[in-house]
C-alpha cells in the first residue's frame, strides 16, 4: 500500500503551516489495513524527529541561562542566546511542528474506522504525538493556529487564526493525552510513547498548568510501579548518553543515520563552530552549590563532608569540555554525547533524543510534592536523586529550608542533570522564575519577550495570524 503521500504530506500548496493537502490519496484509502497503520505512525515518529532536530535544544534550553552563543557562531544562534530574536529567524518557524500535527490528524481519521489487533496502542501512540506537539507549539509561541482534522485540499480551511493556549490545552493536549492513556497496554518500550510515556508527558503538562495534585498523581504511579529506577554511578549516567540501554529511559526518539540522517545535537552543541558553547552563568551557579575547594565544600556542606575523597560534582566534568581551544574557541562545549578521544562530527551523528528519564521524573514530583506543601517527601526525593550521584544529602532539620529554598534547591539539580538535554528554559518559564534569571544577563523585562515570535513567513501566508507582542 502507497502512503508516502499520506506522511510527508506532499504537493505544491504554500500554505502558513505547510500543512500541503494530500493530491493523490485520500486519507480514507491511504489507511486500510494494520500495516498501513503501522506505516502511518512511523511517519509521525519520523516527522517529529525531523520538527526537534537541533530545535529541541534552541527552543527549550539555548534562551536560558545554560548557554551562550559561541563566538564564531552564526546569526540565528547569537540571537537565540541573546533573546533578541527576529522574526527572520530560522527556528521561529513553527512549519515542522505542524508537519506532526497534520499527519496524526490523517492518521487519526484513517485508523479510527479499522478494525485489527493492536489498533488501540498505535491509536494511543498518535493522540500523544499530537499532544506532545501542541505542547511543544504552545509553549513556545504562545497561542497557535489549531487543527485537529486533516487538511485535504486547498478548498479546505487552511487559514486559521491563532486558538489560546488555554483552549488548546483543555480541548486538544489534555483529551488526547487522556484517552491515549486508556488505550496504551504498551509497556517496557522507550523508543516509542509506551502507557509510561503518556504519564510522563501529561505530568509535565500538568506541572506547565502548575496543577500539582494531577502532576504528583501521574509522577506517583510512575515512580512507584517499580519499572524504572536512577543510575547509581558515574560510568553509567555517562552511558546513558552513548545511546545505550538505561533503567532510566521512559521514552527516547532513536536516531538511525541510514533512515533519518544525522541529528543536529552536535553540531549545535559540541562539532566544528557549535551554535552554543555552555555560559559562565552555568559554571557559578555549579560551583556555588558543589565547589572545587574543599574548604568551601565543607563550609556549604558541612564537616561530615570533610573526608570526602572528591570534591565538585563529577556531572560537571563529564558535561562540559574546552575541545575547541587547540583551534581558537575557548568556551566550553558540551560533551555529554560523546567521549573525550572519540571523533565528534556532526554529519555521522546519530545521538538519540531523551525526552523524559527517571530523573526528570523524580526531581519534578519532588517540586510538585513542595508546592503541596509536603516538604518532608519532596526532601526524601531530592534526597534519593543526590545520592545516586554521590553528593551530600539536605537535612531536612535545616530552619533554612524553607519552600521558596528547597523549590531553587531542585531547580539547580535539574539544571546540572539535564545539560544538553532541552528542559531549563521550559523550568525557568514554568516555576515563574525566567525573568529573575535572564532579567539581569539579556534585559528582559516582561513576559511577552518570553515567547518566540512567529516567522515572517507563516505571516505573510496567513493574514489572520497576529504577530506576538514583544515583537510587533
Amino acid at each position: 500500500m502507497v502512503i508516502v503521500g499520506l506522511i510527508t504530506l506532499a504537493s505544491s500548496c504554500d500554505d502558513f503551516v505547510d500543512l500541503e493537502p494530500v493530491s493523490q490519496i485520500d486519507a480514507a484509502s491511504a489507511y486500510e489495513t494494520a500495516e498501513d497503520a503501522r506505516l502511518g505512525v512511523a511517519g509521525i515518529y519520523h516527522n517529529l524527529q525531523q520538527a526537534l532536530r537541533g530545535d529541541y535544544i534552541r527552543w527549550g534550553e539555548a534562551r536560558s541561562d545554560n548557554y551562550s552563543a559561541n563566538s564564531k557562531a552564526n546569526a540565528n544562534a547569537v540571537e537565540i542566546a541573546s533573546n533578541s530574536i527576529s522574526i527572520q529567524n530560522n527556528s521561529a518557524d513553527w512549519t515542522d511542528l505542524y508537519k506532526v500535527i497534520s499527519s496524526a490528524n490523517f492518521a487519526i481519521d484513517g485508523i479510527t474506522p479499522l478494525s485489527f489487533p493492536g489498533k488501540n496502542d498505535i491509536l494511543a501512540q498518535v493522540h500523544a504525538l499530537r499532544a506532545l506537539a501542541y505542547f511543544y507549539a504552545i509553549r513556545i509561541w504562545g497561542d497557535v493556529p489549531l487543527f485537529t482534522e486533516p487538511v485535504r485540499s486547498v478548498t479546505d480551511d487552511i487559514y486559521k487564526p491563532i486558538t489560546s493556549v488555554d483552549s488548546i490545552m483543555s480541548t486538544v493536549i489534555i483529551p488526547d493525552l487522556l484517552l491515549a492513556g486508556s488505550l496504551s497496554t504498551t509497556v517496557g518500550d522507550y523508543a516509542i510513547i509506551s502507557r509510561d510515556g503518556i504519564r510522563a508527558i501529561l505530568g509535565d503538562v500538568y506541572m506547565w498548568n502548575r496543577d500539582y495534585e494531577k502532576a504528583s498523581e501521574m509522577f506517583d504511579i510512575l515512580i512507584s510501579s517499580g519499572d524504572y529506577s536512577l543510575v547509581q554511578t558515574r560510568e553509567e549516567w555517562i552511558a546513558m548518553f552513548m545511546d545505550e540501554v538505561s533503567p532510566e529511559f521512559i521514552f527516547s526518539l532513536k536516531w538511525t543515520l541510514e533512515e533519518d540522517g544525522n541529528n543536529a545535537t552536535f553540531g549545535v552543541l559540541s562539532d566544528g563552530v557549535p551554535d552554543f558553547s555552555t555560559s559562565e552563568q552555568l559554571e557559578i551557579n555549579w560551583f556555588s552549590l558543589y565547589p572545587n575547594d574543599s574548604a568551601a565544600w565543607v563550609s556549604i556542606h558541612g564537616p561530615s563532608e570533610a573526608d570526602r575523597e572528591e570534591f565538585a560534582d563529577w556531572r560537571m566534568a563529564a558535561t562540559l569540555s574546552r575541545i575547541g581551544e587547540s583551534f581558537g574557541q575557548p568556551e566550553k562545549r558540551t560533551r555529554k554525547y560523546w567521549q573525550e578521544g572519540e571523533r565528534v562530527d556532526a554529519a555521522i551523528d546519530e545521538t538519540d533524543i531523551i525526552l523524559y528519564r527517571y530523573s526528570d521524573i523524580l526531581l519534578m514530583q519532588a517540586e510538585a510534592l513542595n508546592k503541596l506543601s509536603d516538604q518532608t517527601g519532596a526532601i526524601d526525593l531530592l534526597n534519593e536523586f543526590r545520592t545516586a550521584r554521590e553528593l551530600p544529602t539536605v537535612d531536612p532539620g535545616d530552619p533554612s529550608l524553607d519552600q521558596a529554598t528547597l523549590e531553587d534547591l531542585i531547580l539547580m539539580e535539574r539544571q546540572f542533570e539535564f545539560v544538553g538535554e532541552g528542559k531549563r528554559y521550559f523550568d525557568l518559564i514554568r516555576t515563574g522564575k525566567a525573568l529573575e534569571v535572564l532579567g539581569p544577563m539579556d534585559g528582559l523585562t516582561n513576559e511577552d519577550q518570553l515567547l518566540w515570535p512567529i516567522h515572517f513567513q507563516r505571516l505573510d501566508d496567513n493574514r489572520k495570524l497576529v504577530q506576538n507582542e514583544a515583537y510587533k
